[in-house]
């Protein structure tokens, strides 16, 4: 059985998922959120169909702390269906 695909990338659902699992957004970083994914667009790179690239470029946006960094990580990749063992800072 092939694995289900992930739902299509929307900014504001994963502010919203960012949001339950405790991270604090704003209209200041989707602002800089979508201006990063509109750079890369521009450049013929589609970021939201690289969950590792995503985590690079959009986690110090909405992050200040490594264990953000490691929330946002497995929030995303979740979201992204990514396959792989969350990440646990200690």
């Amino acid at each position: 059985m092939a694995a289900a695909a992930p739902p299509p990338f929307d900014l504001a659902v994963l502010l919203e998922r960012l949001r339950r699992v405790g991270l604090r957004t704003d209209i200041r970083q989707y602002l800089a959120a979508h201006e990063v994914l509109l750079a890369f667009a521009a450049q013929g790179r589609a970021l939201e169909d690289d969950p590792h690239a995503l985590v690079s470029h959009l986690g110090p946006i909405f992050c200040g702390s490594p264990e953000e960094q490691q929330i946002f990580r497995n929030e995303l990749f979740a979201w992204r269906r990514v396959s792989v063992e969350p990440v646990v800072v200690s």
